[in-house]
């Protein structure tokens, strides 16, 4: 009855015969755990889904990033990992993607231990950047971690801490060149 009062109103103020209304129900996104990898590079892309995929983790393989936008509008994933380096993105599209999708964790792939172009998304908007070639155990980590604080698994020392004397020297040197010092 309401709704035929407003018709009305509306026929009346526009002073037409016919209004067509469309009415839409929001669609419930489809929630996965998913892992999307959004890259031009296949090569990059076929590695880092091999890396996944051997996780034991569900991937999904995006090729540009208006492809990526048009996936996290219907599905809702869990982690997201952007290759910087091939997807032509600034600033603005990376914030406003994560401002969107807040419950995604976005994971950058960069050439570039620091990344002038990007700073501001790579201190704000992304959980982790991590330099090409992608080490296995840091990318798995940061996934394990991830994924572990999202389902409620538990996670052993031994699943967590997984990586080699090496990347725990590399997550300190990249700590070090963050707060100005040096990689020494």
């Amino acid at each position: 009855m309401a709704f035929d009062l407003l018709v009305t109103k509306l026929k009346r103020i526009f002073k037409t015969q016919r209004i067509t209304i469309f009415m839409t129900s929001k669609r419930q996104k489809e929630k996965t755990r998913n892992i999307v990898i959004a890259s031009n590079d296949k090569d990059t892309c076929g590695k880092i889904a091999q890396i996944v995929q051997n996780g034991g983790y569900p991937v999904i393989i995006l090729c540009s990033f208006i492809d990526l936008e048009i996936y996290l509008h219907d599905h809702e994933c869990l982690i997201t990992i952007l290759d910087l380096g091939s997807l032509s993105v600034d600033n603005r599209q990376i914030k406003e993607l994560a401002l969107k999708h807040h419950s995604t964790y976005f994971l950058g792939l960069t050439e570039h231990r620091l990344n002038p172009e990007l700073e501001e998304s790579i201190c704000y908007y992304l959980y982790a950047c991590i330099a090409k070639p992608v080490d296995q155990e840091e990318l798995l980590y940061w996934i394990r971690s991830i994924w572990a604080e999202n389902t409620g698994e538990q996670l052993t020392k031994k699943s967590y801490y997984t990586g080699s004397e090496a990347f725990g020297r590399r997550i300190q040197e990249n700590n070090n060149i963050l707060r100005g010092g040096t990689n020494k």
